[in-house]
Formats: structure tokens, C-alpha cells, sequence
């Protein structure tokens, strides 16, 4: 039986140049009676069990003008049950040395625990009270609408957050990816609605992933007891199916910040869904340009070569339905301009002369060596192989994702870079002294202008 990572696969074919097959645990899968679908594997290397379950429920599911509502549910869940209060239930997970985590995510969200391996029934059965049988006491939920609006009131100190969010709404418009969390927002939410939120978690939705240090049949009989009972009630909500509307042209958004001395560059355009057959191109090609950090194109050229900035960077964001592309940086105020068309002149030249075979070889060294590193712990393989189930993907796809990566062809990079990179029809957000950087970001184009302390969405 296969217990971790093969890490003699993986040396073995990095000594002979070749992509690793990354060697998965063995794993049972099977359906409770109530839809809950579960994958279990041993891994007896340490006296620990790792658990993790995703619900496809997340941010995007919440009602336009409740942004938050997600994140106040799941830091309310632990907050008391049926069963126990917020106190007893702290205590009790610490008297095992273990611990359990919600969070909900933009498509989905995850609650997850770490406990010994003698701990593993008391871990299951947490997990399954606090899914099943949380109370959102009132004085809990007051208390912790009270430290959310605190923490948005001083969410514009940071020019980048300003930046994301006025990009990620002119790119996404009115849709709960496109919107942000803000005062009104909060202002807006009731605790019937953090129930009826909560009352949305189904196990017919729902994978449990357990990874870890016991015996299979002892492991199954412990899932069925903590989550046999669980009921599905009502119907299965649909996520809507948001539009994404093409870019045409340039949308430019200057925001005004009298007390800054730098200016922060955001640039946003549409990608491609995590299942898009150029998705491993396109990876090498972000990692090139400006994924790589200090041995990227961008801070080659725009911090070696130009001295404009610190830092420079590129990523890509892949959902399921829909994907992003997005540069930021920050420079002094009089080097906007300057600091702007030389990331212009980049993204121009990757699309017209494409990387090379030098490029291309040290992108896929990179991921050939950093990815299974990335999943030394259990509590990573079960969050791997949930977010790639979400996407639908197999384990098989993971175990030879860098055979697929390294399999990549230089045409094949250059020709999704063509497809897929995008300088004509783009979001541009400059946030800074609009005293000292109007007159210089002019040549762009034309730009709509806004405070930065006013709410993104007017």
C-alpha cells in the first residue's frame, strides 16, 4: 500500500531529468446513504489524523448586497452548539492538542481538523456537532458583527486592497465575485440570515477527505456514527450562472489618495477556467513573466533594468467557470507613467516574440521541483485532492500533472500566450496623489475617478 508522496519516485526521476509521477495515497472512496461523499486513505508514518471537508457552498452563493456573510458564519460556527458552549467546545479541543478551522472560500468553503491518532472519533464527532447542530447564540453574533465593521472601517489604508477591489468589480461587475465586504454590507446582515446561510450545508454536497494513522474499518465504523445521521432537508439550491462580459477596450480607474508618496499599479484582464486545456501553458508562461519573483521578466526589466520598483509580479486566478490574469506594483509617483509602459512593453513583447527554450526549461525545473514539496503534510494532500475534485479533476490527474506540465511544447507556450494575453482590452486601477500623478497618466487614456475612502460600488 502506498502510504505518502513517493519520495524515491520523485528523486529518481529528477536524477534522470524526467517529470515525477507523484505518488498519491491509496484511497478508499465510497457514499454514505445521505449523499456525503467520503475518501479515506491510511498513512502510518505519524500517530495523527488529518480531516477536511468541503461544501460546495461559498462567497458566491451569498445575496448581492450581504458580502461578509460567509465569513460571519463560519467564525460563528464554533461560537456554541446543541450540545456545548463556545467554551466548552474551546476546551475540549484543547485538551486534545488538536484543532478544527472553518473557513468559506469564494466557491467553496472547508472545515478541517488535526488531531492524534487516539483522538480520531472525538475529532469526527466535533466536526459533525458543529455542522449539524450550531446555535449562533445572539450576544455571540452581536460581538462579532461589532469586530467585522471595526475591521472594514480602515480597509483603504492599504493601497493594494483598494486597487483589487475597484479591479475585481469593474472586471466582475455586480456579481458577488466582483463585490467586497464593506460597512453597508455588514450593516445589512441579521442572524436570521447567518442561520439560513448555515441551513444551506447539505451532505449530499459534501466530501470528506481522512488521511492518516488508523485502520480502515475502525476509521469507516467512526465516519458512519458521526455522520450517518445527518439529514438532508429541502432542496438543493443552484448557484446562479453569472455572466462574464467581454472587455472591450481599456476601463482605467484613477483613485485618489492625498497622503500617499507612492502610486500602486493594478492591471487585470480575463483568463481561463481551471480546466482549460492551456492551463499548464499558461502557468509556464505566468512564471516567466512575472510569476517567477526575481527571476521573472517583469522584475528583470521593471525593477532590475528600470529601477521603478521593489517588486513586480504577475498571477493567474482559475475558477471553474471563469479565469483571471493580474500584474501589481507599486513605484514613486513621478515613475507611474514610466513604470506603466514598461510592464505595456513586456506584455507586447511576450505576446510578439513568445519565451524561449532557456525560459521554458527553468519554468518547468521549478514546478518539476517545488510541487511535491508543497505536499509533504497529510493536511495538504487532503486539500489538494478536494480543490482538484471540485474542479474535476481525478487523482490520477494529480499523480501525473507535471508528466502533463513537462510535456509542454514551446509552440504550445507561445501559441496560448497569443490566445490568452491580452494588452488592448484590459482593467487599469492607479491608486496615488492624484496632485502629482494626473497630469502624468493622462497619455493612458481616459480615466473615471473616485475617492479612496468612498465604497467601490457607487
Amino acid at each position: 500500500m502506498k502510504h505518502s508522496i513517493s519520495i524515491i519516485t520523485f528523486l529518481s526521476a529528477t536524477l534522470n531529468a524526467q517529470a515525477p509521477i507523484i505518488d498519491y495515497p491509496e484511497f478508499e472512496t465510497y457514499t454514505l446513504s445521505n449523499g456525503l461523499k467520503v475518501m479515506i486513505a491510511e498513512h502510518h508514518e505519524n500517530p495523527a489524523v488529518f480531516m477536511n471537508m468541503m461544501i460546495e457552498i461559498g462567497s458566491m452563493d451569498v445575496p448581492i448586497g450581504k458580502e461578509g456573510l460567509g465569513g460571519i458564519m463560519s467564525e460563528l460556527v464554533p461560537k456554541g452548539t446543541t450540545a456545548h458552549s463556545a467554551d466548552e467546545i474551546s476546551a475540549m479541543i484543547d485538551a486534545t492538542g488538536g484543532g478544527i478551522g472553518a473557513s468559506v472560500g469564494l466557491e467553496y468553503s472547508n472545515v478541517s481538523g488535526r488531531f492524534l491518532a487516539e483522538d480520531l472519533g472525538f475529532g469526527l464527532n466535533m466536526m459533525a456537532e458543529l455542522l449539524q447542530h450550531a446555535t449562533f447564540p445572539e450576544e455571540e453574533f452581536k460581538l462579532t458583527m461589532k469586530q467585522n465593521k471595526e475591521g472594514i472601517k480602515t480597509w483603504y489604508s492599504d493601497p493594494s486592497s483598494v486597487a483589487s477591489a475597484h479591479g475585481d468589480y469593474l472586471l466582475l461587475g455586480e456579481t458577488p465575485m466582483g463585490r467586497m465586504t464593506t460597512e453597508a454590507s455588514l450593516k445589512s446582515i441579521s442572524l436570521e440570515d447567518v442561520k439560513e446561510f448555515y441551513n444551506r450545508i447539505r451532505p449530499d454536497i459534501s466530501t470528506l477527505v481522512l488521511v492518516g494513522d488508523f485502520e480502515m474499518a475502525a476509521a469507516k465504523q467512526l465516519i458512519e456514527s458521526a455522520f450517518g445521521n445527518w439529514t438532508v432537508e429541502g432542496i438543493k439550491q443552484t448557484r446562479p450562472d453569472f455572466g462574464y462580459p467581454a472587455l472591450n477596450g481599456l476601463k482605467f480607474q484613477f483613485v485618489d489618495n492625498p497622503e500617499l508618496d507612492q502610486a500602486t499599479i493594478y492591471i487585470l484582464h480575463w483568463g481561463i477556467p481551471r480546466k482549460h486545456e492551456d492551463r499548464y501553458a499558461i502557468r509556464l508562461a505566468n512564471y516567466i513573466f512575472g510569476g517567477g519573483a526575481f527571476s521573472s521578466r517583469l522584475m528583470e526589466v521593471v525593477r532590475g533594468e528600470g529601477g521603478k520598483t521593489y517588486g513586480v509580479g504577475s498571477w493567474i486566478a482559475s475558477r471553474k467557470d471563469y479565469g483571471a490574469f493580474g500584474i501589481r506594483t507599486s513605484t514613486r509617483n513621478p515613475e507611474v507613467y514610466n513604470t506603466y509602459q514598461l510592464i505595456m512593453g513586456e506584455i507586447k513583447r511576450l505576446r510578439q516574440e513568445g519565451v524561449t527554450e532557456e525560459e521554458l526549461r527553468k519554468a518547468k525545473s521549478f514546478y518539476t521541483g517545488s510541487q511535491p514539496l508543497s505536499l509533504e503534510s497529510p493536511g495538504a494532500i487532503a486539500g489538494n485532492i478536494l480543490s482538484a475534485l471540485y474542479y474535476g479533476f481525478t487523482i490520477e490527474d494529480l499523480e501525473t500533472s507535471l508528466i502533463r506540465l513537462n510535456a509542454v511544447t514551446l509552440e504550445e507556450v507561445n501559441d496560448a500566450i497569443r490566445e490568452h494575453y491580452d494588452e488592448e482590452n484590459m482593467v487599469l486601477v492607479i491608486v496615488g496623489k492624484g496632485e502629482e500623478i494626473k497630469p502624468l497618466i493622462a497619455p493612458i487614456g481616459t480615466f473615471d475617478e473616485s475617492f479612496y475612502k468612498d465604497d467601490v460600488h457607487d
